[in-house]
C-alpha cells in the first residue's frame, strides 16, 4: 500500500512538472511574439517619421 501511494505520488509530481514547464514556454512564446509585433510596428512607424523629415513643403 506504501509503495503505491509513494508510486502515485511521484506520478502526480512529474505530471505537474511537465504541465507546468509546457504552460511557461507557451507563455513566454506568447510575449515573444507580442514583443517582435511591437518592434515591427516601432520599426514602421521610424519609417514613416523618417519619410516626413526629407519633405519640404510637403514635396520630396
Amino acid at each position: 500500500m506504501i509503495e503505491f501511494l509513494f508510486g502515485l505520488t511521484v506520478v502526480i509530481v512529474l505530471f505537474v512538472i511537465i504541465w507546468s514547464s509546457n504552460t511557461l514556454k507557451e507563455e513566454y512564446r506568447y510575449k515573444n511574439t507580442l514583443d517582435q509585433k511591437t518592434i515591427e510596428s516601432a520599426k514602421l512607424t521610424k519609417g514613416k517619421e523618417e519619410k516626413k523629415k526629407h519633405t519640404v513643403g510637403g514635396r520630396p
